[in-house]
């Protein structure tokens, strides 16, 4: 069984990705998303095989996005941790998306750019 975390605030998407992946953990915070890391990076026999990030999160209200993660990630050092987790952005942000990618990547962490309309209709759509 593939081990999701999925951090986006539209619960439309939430959907959409439980219908291929049923289990899957949802974050609807930046935060909430550090705090499933938290738990699955202290417990390795329960790491994500799958991160998916998104940017623009409640960014009008709360100032929150998808960077608050990529942050606590890098700054963390949990590269070697991650070694077996995908991070998957998909926010369909053009600018601050594939910033993202660049940022994991450069970090140590295996990172894809993959705006959700795509990736609903693309590879995991198989």
């Amino acid at each position: 069984m593939t081990k999701v975390l999925f951090l986006d605030d539209m619960p439309v998407r939430r959907d959409v990705m439980l219908t291929k992946f049923p289990d899957l953990d949802y974050a609807r915070t930046s935060w909430d998303a550090i705090r499933f890391l938290q738990v699955s990076y202290h417990d390795l026999d329960n790491k994500y095989d799958l991160v998916c990030l998104d940017y623009d999160l409640d960014l009008v209200t709360s100032g929150d996005t998808g960077d608050n993660v990529v942050g606590w990630l890098v700054d963390g050092g949990f590269a070697p941790e991650c070694s077996g987790t995908t991070f998957i952005v998909h926010s369909t942000n053009l600018l601050r998306g594939p910033q993202m990618v660049d940022m994991l990547r450069t970090h140590g962490f295996k990172a894809h750019y993959v705006p959700f309309s795509y990736m609903m209709g693309g590879p995991f759509n198989r």
